[in-house]
């Protein structure tokens, strides 16, 4: 890995923020990480690259997003559950069945740990 520039950027708002990495990226900067939110001060803060990241874009090395349903892969998908609805106390009990049909979908989707 070898950096040539960092730089932390700095907004009041998100807007702010994505205009000034988009000026950025087109001078090669890249994000590092996720943009940070300071509650107390009210700003954005994301910090920028320039150089080869190990395993991000110009290290020179492709990357493949795994399958799914291995530890480290890609967006899982859960098979579709109907919407609930309840209208009284006596579909409370399709309400719980509705929710624990859910976890169930996401636990066999890989979504959630069993």
């Amino acid at each position: 890995m070898a950096l040539t520039g960092y730089i932390v950027v700095v907004a009041r708002t998100a807007g702010d923020l994505n205009t000034q990495c988009l000026a950025l990226a087109a001078s090669s900067y890249i994000p590092l990480g996720p943009p940070a939110l300071d509650l107390v001060n009210q700003q954005f803060a994301q910090a920028m690259v320039i150089g080869d990241v190990a395993g991000g874009p110009g290290s020179g090395t492709d990357y493949t997003l795994p399958v799914a349903g291995v530890a480290i892969g890609g967006v899982k998908i859960a098979a579709a559950v109907e919407d609930s609805t309840v209208d009284d106390a006596a579909d409370i009990a399709d309400l719980v069945a509705s929710f624990n049909e859910l976890l169930a979908k996401l636990r066999t989707s890989g979504a959630l740990t069993p």
